[in-house]
């Protein structure tokens, strides 16, 4: 109890709402078996959590394992098979934390056999959905692999939504999930009717009337979201102390602007134009229309950002759209995520990687993040060099975490 206490006082001097302790890892990716302890030489939770090593030493893997804890998915591949380690028939991850919205410590355990769907405990207990994952232990991820934000499909874009959506309105999980099943029920009868001669319409009225009021409640929420989004960036513009501006004014070097395509005319009720593009969903054999059509479309001038912007400018500007969306977890939930950065040295010079390491650390989130060397760490990490007990490092070889002391060579 006493060690507990001592815990939470740190993290509260810290301004960290959520905070990893320990993470177990077994059989994941190149990562051998190791618990790793990421308390820093205080005994304290460290804030800052860097990890380094050479490419393909598994400092990656470390952060797909935290990620792939928090939502069941990686960031660099969606076969969980190729997950586990090579010869071996399973993966386990076991991550300890804490939150102090309510002061408790909570473990996430998943793991997943070559056979099996994957498994999720929360506090030892069985949990069905991933999206409970999420909820209980929010990881934001920002990496080379967030370049698709821009210019992968239009999914990753309506994902990224619905992560800040689940964490800022509560009835939005559930609400999703109905919608979800209605879109299921709906393409099923569909790809039925599309074999019939004569199908019967009736039953497809009445899913189109469940569908399209979930929509409809989705489609509010998102549209109401996205607003907030552009709120925030440009206050980020504006206001050269707020969070997202640490990265020297993204948005003022060059235009970007995004909007909100919801997937169907808004102009109309969503059932009478089901209805109308009724014979081209039975045709193809799914719904044409609604919330999985949706787009956050950004652009840069009259032209999409993906076509115009460097890969520098993209990361830049992924980065204010990802801070944006924590400040609004954050306002409207009080709640924060931990951060993960990976190759954060990639595409940013050494000024902005310390701007985006401070802004972090002070809005209150635990960062963990990954570089090619310890000494270029140490340079990025300068600021905080009087500091230490808030920090923690690694060297990572051969799938191996190994402590080092932060500023070993530093007097």
């Amino acid at each position: 109890m006493v060690a507990q206490r001592r815990v939470r006082k740190a993290i509260t001097n810290l301004h960290v709402k959520m905070i990893l302790h320990r993470i177990h890892i077994s059989n994941f990716r190149n990562l051998v078996p190791q618990s790793v302890d990421l308390h820093s030489i205080s005994g304290r939770p460290a804030s800052i959590v860097c990890i380094a090593g050479d490419n393909g030493s598994g400092k990656s893997s470390f952060l797909e394992a935290i990620y792939y804890a928090s939502c069941l998915k990686s960031f660099r591949t969606v076969q969980n098979d190729q997950l586990i380690g090579h010869g071996k028939d399973y993966f386990n991850i076991l991550i300890f934390g804490e939150s102090s919205v309510n002061s408790d410590i909570f473990t996430i355990g998943t793991g997943k056999t070559r056979e099996s769907s994957p498994v999720i405990k929360i506090d030892g207990e069985h949990v069905s959905r991933a999206a409970d994952l999420a909820k209980r232990m929010p990881i934001v991820f920002l990496g080379p692999e967030s370049f698709n934000l821009i210019s992968g499909a239009p999914a990753i874009r309506r994902s990224f939504l619905d992560f800040g959506l689940f964490h800022v309105k509560q009835s939005y999980q559930d609400d999703w999930l109905n919608w979800r099943r209605c879109l299921f029920q709906r393409n099923a009868l569909l790809r039925r009717f599309k074999s019939e001669q004569k199908p019967d319409l009736k039953e497809l009225d009445s899913w189109d009337h469940q569908f399209s009021n979930f929509s409809e409640g989705i489609t509010r929420d998102r549209t109401e979201f996205v607003e907030k989004l552009q709120s925030s960036t440009k206050l980020n513009r504006d206001v050269t102390d707020n969070l997202g501006s640490a990265i020297t004014g993204s948005f003022n070097e060059f235009d970007i602007s995004f909007w909100f395509n919801p997937g169907y005319s808004t102009k109309g009720g969503l059932q009478q134009q089901l209805l109308e593009s009724r014979a081209r969903d039975i045709k193809y054999g799914y719904t044409t229309i609604g919330p999985q059509k949706a787009d956050l479309v950004i652009k840069s001038g009259d032209y999409a950002a993906r076509d115009i912007l460097s890969r520098g400018q993209q990361k830049r500007a992924i980065i204010d759209l990802s801070l944006s969306q924590l400040e609004i977890v954050k306002s409207l939930r009080d709640e924060l995520c931990v951060v993960l950065l990976d190759d954060l040295g990639s595409e940013l010079d050494i000024s902005r990687q310390k701007l985006l390491l401070r802004s972090l650390i002070n809005g209150g989130y635990q960062v963990i993040f990954t570089m090619l060397s310890a000494e270029q760490a140490e340079i990025v990490l300068s600021d905080y060099i009087q500091n230490s007990e808030s920090v923690t490092m690694f060297h990572v070889e051969h799938g191996q975490l190994q402590s080092i002391h932060p500023f070993k060579n530093r007097r």
